[in-house]
């Protein structure tokens, strides 16, 4: 198969100026129908002729999976390898489609409602973007988020999850590393 240099120049200067100008109507139509494609593919997968192993799996016997891509996401992070990055996040991305899946199956939420529900907080959470609110650099943003929190009642949540996390991590992350050095070897 041979590419035409031409076209890949072409391909760049739209990569780059979709960077400088932020995403564009055919980057979000094409992002969607390869999300819609992995949803789809993830409840097959689950599905009666699918996989049995995906279709044994619960949000419980998914949670050492879950650490595990976060881990990998944060090294991928460090070595500084993109197309690692890339690799790992999307590993990552399958653990919230496949959590969704199941909740899904159960009648709890759907993927839409995941989305809708972050699409919301970032919207909240952005009150100098989509709102009335002025934030000249990054130190306002965080003044104007703590605001936000304790307006909220957010801070009660982050003191649970912090108990939840000193409590849990060290069990997780024991299994996490004991099912790496399995496959490592």
């Amino acid at each position: 198969m041979t590419t035409n240099p031409r076209r890949g120049k072409k391909k760049k200067r739209e990569i780059r100026a979709v960077w400088k100008r932020g995403t564009t109507s055919r980057d979000a139509s094409r992002s969607g129908r390869a999300f819609a494609a992995l949803v789809e593919l993830e409840g097959r997968l689950r599905g009666p002729r699918g996989c049995p192993w995906d279709r044994k799996q619960t949000h419980e016997t998914l949670r050492t999976f879950m650490l595990e891509e976060t881990y990998e996401v944060l090294e991928a992070i460090d070595s500084g390898d993109a197309r690692k990055l890339a690799e790992e996040l999307g590993d990552l991305l399958l653990q919230v489609v496949f959590h969704a899946q199941i909740a899904r199956e159960e009648g709890r939420f759907t993927i839409d409602e995941v989305i809708e529900a972050i699409h919301s907080k970032l919207v909240r959470r952005h009150p100098h973007v989509f709102g009335t609110a002025r934030a000249r650099h990054a130190g306002e943003v965080l003044k104007n988020w703590e605001m936000l929190k304790v307006g909220k009642g957010a801070k009660r949540g982050g003191e649970l999850a912090g108990r939840w996390l000193r409590s849990r991590c060290s069990t997780d992350c024991r299994r996490a590393c004991r099912r790496r050095s399995r496959l490592t070897r």
